[in-house]
């Protein structure tokens, strides 16, 4: 008696790179989307090969996990990128050190918040500010 198994190539590497290639597009703001983006990669082109052997099946799936994996990277790396410019432009690396050189010395610390909001200003035009009270 045959199988089933035996009857129907398995589409589960497929189905996996599928799965993580959708997550790792819809989580690109995250170190997340990277990670899963490259595993979406991995186990589709598994997929592709074991489909080229006739030992799987789903190769639409699998070049579509393969496709949003990419596009996860991508975005990834973008979003890491534009993040470190604006960390970088804004101040906040100079202010982190300003901070943690004052110590526990609240003035000091206030100093460089003082600091903080003048460089935002000057390079973006707005200094940002808490939210007040409703009117």
């Amino acid at each position: 008696m045959v199988e089933r198994d035996q009857l129907t190539p398995s589409r589960g590497l497929a189905i996996t790179s599928l799965i993580l290639g959708l997550i790792s597009v819809l989580a690109f703001f995250t170190v997340v989307a990277a990670v899963l983006g490259l595993f979406a990669i991995i186990t589709g082109g598994v997929a592709l090969r074991r489909i080229r052997h006739g030992q799987a099946s789903g190769g639409a799936m699998a070049t579509a996990g393969i496709t949003f994996g990419v596009l996860g990277v991508a975005l990834a790396v973008v979003v890491a990128v534009a993040l470190g410019y604006f960390i970088s432009e804004s101040g906040l690396n100079e202010l982190s050190r300003c901070v943690s050189s004052a110590g526990r010395d609240p003035v000091a610390a206030q100093d460089c918040g003082k600091s903080f909001d003048q460089h935002f200003k000057d390079r973006f035009g707005t200094v940002p500010t808490e939210p007040g009270p409703a009117p």
